[in-house]
């Protein structure tokens, strides 16, 4: 049997398919299936549960036919962050029984989901510095509504991950990855690559990492470390708004629009270039992620940033790379005095450097199913496959991936 984990964003369905080959290895097969357009931004999660319903249903028998999933497959499947309430509780040290008791009884004073209508998820962490009980809420009509969603496609569904926890376990492997010097990370405390773990452990301070999943409709900044409060927040401004800024401009479709933006991105300047036309959204959206960042620093001011990744579609866009990393690292906001909180991305204890990347969902796949020699350049491996490239839109169904990979033969423990 294989796992197949689906991320259903509001312009399209990504996939990822994981099985055993007869070989033994680990093979992962990409897929991303186009939706219609259509609004899915109602705050009501009846109504967004709906819109999801529609648009996605006949997207979804495509991903199965695209990947030949099979009765045995396991179907693992993100849940939209707006759907889900995360609690971060920092707690003295206590058992997990006295922790959950605490977290009844308080549960109101947390949630607005009500109890006795959610579905929780937790993890929980002790130390003898504290416990700490991360917490998930979810609206029972909320999870019904994407089991159906599967259901409908003859799939059923055996697990449903918030997709920001889902965005951060890729990012921290991928870091990982980067500490270990590119090779394959070995398993740490609460789950964790233990090269993040081990970099987070400086006394007096708590190094946190970010990820900016930029999407069709929105964009989501979620920050987290071993020893850092979880953060998210969501940015409405994502791929649309850019391809409906180049529609007009060049008076086409939003399909060529995209296919401007995929191109030419911001590279080709002057009088009438892309860069020109969709550079005014592409400042709202850093200067919003930058504003996320500081309010998280600015809160949390013994929190060191370590790093951003990015992911999402509209992350492979030519040239935003570069910008948001001239425009947050270069800009006076983050090269400010020490008493600004954004003067701690530049100096995080260790010596760890602030870094913007990409996510290399292939690369991270290839080290985790143990496919190549344990190196870098592996993920042409996985890369080449009929379905298309792992690029940075598959981040969320890599994250889910991440997860249940050493449930399969061959694959290295997680």
């Amino acid at each position: 049997s294989g796992i197949l984990a689906i991320d259903v964003g509001s312009g399209s369905v990504k996939a990822a398919y994981a099985r055993v080959t007869g070989a033994g290895s680990v093979e992962v097969r990409p897929v991303r299936i186009p939706l219609p357009e259509g609004a899915d931004a109602s705050e009501d999660s009846g109504l967004l549960i709906k819109s999801v319903l529609d648009r996605a249903a006949g997207a979804i028998e495509a991903v199965k036919a695209a990947v030949r999933c099979g009765p045995r497959d396991v179907v693992w499947m993100a849940l939209p962050s707006k759907l889900v309430e995360v609690v971060d509780l920092r707690l003295p040290p206590m058992p997990l029984k006295e922790a959950l008791s605490y977290l009844r009884v308080h549960w109101d004073m947390e949630f607005r989901t009500p109890l006795e209508e959610a579905v929780v998820q937790y993890k929980y962490e002790p130390s003898q510095r504290g416990a700490r009980l991360l917490v998930a809420a979810s609206r029972r009509s909320a999870v019904a509504g994407f089991r159906r969603l599967a259901s409908l496609a003859g799939l059923k569904c055996r697990l449903l991950e918030p997709e920001h926890m889902a965005l951060l376990r890729l990012a921290l492997y991928q870091v990982a990855v980067n500490l270990a010097g590119g090779v394959a990370p070995s398993a740490g405390r609460g789950g964790l690559p233990a090269e993040v773990v081990e970099a987070a452990d400086r006394p007096g301070s708590s190094v946190a990492w970010a990820v900016v999943d930029m999407g069709y409709s929105s964009a989501r900044v979620v920050a987290y470390g071993p020893r850092a409060p979880l953060f998210y927040s969501e940015i409405p401004v994502g791929g649309s708004a850019l391809d409906g800024l180049l529609a007009e401009a060049f008076g086409t479709d939003r399909r060529t629009a995209a296919e401007i933006k995929k191109d030419a991105g911001l590279f080709e300047r002057g009088p009438g270039a892309p860069h020109s036309v969709v550079y005014p959204a592409v400042l709202r959206l850093v200067e919003q992620v930058k504003r996320s960042l500081e309010y998280y620093l600015i809160k949390n001011d013994d929190v060191w940033l370590a790093g951003l990744v990015l992911a999402g579609g509209l992350a492979s866009m030519p040239g935003l790379k570069e910008e948001i990393e001239r425009l947050l690292i270069d800009s006076v906001g983050w090269r400010a005095a020490r008493a600004s909180s954004l003067a701690r991305v530049a100096a995080a204890p260790g010596g760890i450097p602030f870094t913007v990347e990409l996510a290399r969902c292939g690369e991270v796949l290839s080290q985790a199913t143990g496919k190549g020699d344990g190196h870098a350049g592996d993920a042409d491996r996985l890369e080449a496959g009929p379905c298309g490239r792992i690029g940075p839109e598959f981040a969320c169904a890599a994250g889910l991936l991440l997860r249940g990979l050493s449930q399969l033969g061959g694959a290295r423990e997680l």
